[in-house]
């Protein structure tokens, strides 16, 4: 009872007066036995997982869109490349595209492919 009763205290004290008024160790370690203490912190982890699980599915569907949209960009490259050169060695340069982490790198490099006048300028310029 003297746990919750502190505990009523500090947090109705605290709005009328600051709330560093109510931090005394040896106080805080007795409302910690209140079980709305313990609900209250409870509830306090309990937002922050939600939180945090929110914050990582929508980096992580940002993140997929982002890497789906550099799988189709070198892709696309790719594809350019065997239309307009089909005897040169496309597989080779994959991996040199892999490395290309920025999107407007890969929309140039696309434009590059489209508009390179042999293979061979292709990769000086992919190169340069």
């Amino acid at each position: 009872m003297r746990a919750t009763l502190l505990f009523a205290l500090s947090l109705f004290g605290s709005l009328a007066h600051p709330p560093e008024l109510f931090q005394d160790p040896t106080l805080e370690a007795i409302m910690q036995e209140s079980p709305f203490y313990k609900r209250v912190i409870q509830r306090g982890i309990e937002q922050g997982i939600e939180q945090g699980i929110e914050q990582g599915i929508e980096q992580g569907i940002e993140q997929g869109i982002e890497q789906g949209a550099r799988q189709t960009s070198i892709e696309n490259i790719v594809t350019i490349l065997e239309t307009r050169f089909p005897g040169a060695d496309v597989s080779a340069l994959r991996h040199r595209l892999e490395t290309i982490t920025d999107l407007n790198r890969l929309k140039q490099v696309s434009l590059s492919a489209l508009r390179a006048a042999s293979f061979e300028d292709f990769q000086a310029s992919l190169l340069g």
